[in-house]
């Protein structure tokens, strides 16, 4: 929080009108010293001054294996969903996409209602390989067009006006080959040739 502080106070010096987003909080149920799950960590934050250093709080929102509109309740008690996770079951609820909903209620906790949150990574991953440490949650295209346009819709349906941005993985670099684990997050391939869910996206109707 002290890098956050003296960031935010740096920046609007130099441009009163932009925007500072806090990092974003990557779900985990490691407990300290691995770890401090984002919902823990993020309580720390407002007591070490958050609220007056961002303008949006930054989260990620990996659906991991489950859908969109999955309850989190639900999915941190099914075993195929977590990966057989034995951390307790409330700290299972980050495999769900609407894990974000945790962390909003952080933010209403402590006073911070009107401001917004930028989710500025989420997606859901094709990766299958057996040696891959995603293999277990891996979805199939189709799958994956349908989560990340239904991410969207659910968004617009029940975040609003409390989201203010939302950033879906990736876009294919021309290097990224099937030895990357990126190559299986993104929407194109590394040809820049749309996947299903480019295609979801881009015939997905627009919100105003």
């Amino acid at each position: 929080m002290h890098l956050l502080n003296g960031a935010y106070a740096a920046i609007k010096q130099a441009d009163p009108d932009a925007l500072v987003i806090s990092a974003g909080l990557s779900p985990t149920t490691a407990p300290p010293p691995t770890a401090v799950p984002d919902v823990e960590y993020l309580k720390q934050m407002y007591e070490n001054g958050l609220k007056d250093a961002s303008d949006l709080v930054g989260v990620h929102a990996a659906g991991f294996k489950s859908p969109p509109e999955a309850d989190p309740g639900e999915v941190a008690k099914d075993p195929a969903l977590t990966n057989r996770d034995p951390s307790p079951v409330e700290a299972r609820r980050v495999y769900a996409f609407r894990h974000v909903e945790d962390l909003r209620k952080v933010m209403v906790d402590n006073a911070d209602a009107a401001k917004r949150v930028a989710v500025l990574e989420f997606g859901w991953t094709t990766d299958n390989r057996p040696n891959s440490p995603y293999a277990w949650h891996a979805v199939t295209e189709q799958q994956k067009a349908q989560y990340l346009a239904g991410a969207y819709r659910y968004a617009a349906q029940n975040w609003r006006p409390w989201v203010a941005v939302m950033v879906n993985i990736y876009i294919a670099a021309p290097y990224w080959t099937q030895k990357d684990e990126q190559w299986y997050w993104s929407i194109t391939d590394e040809r820049g040739v749309p996947r299903p869910a480019y295609e979801a996206l881009r015939s997905l109707e627009k919100v105003k």
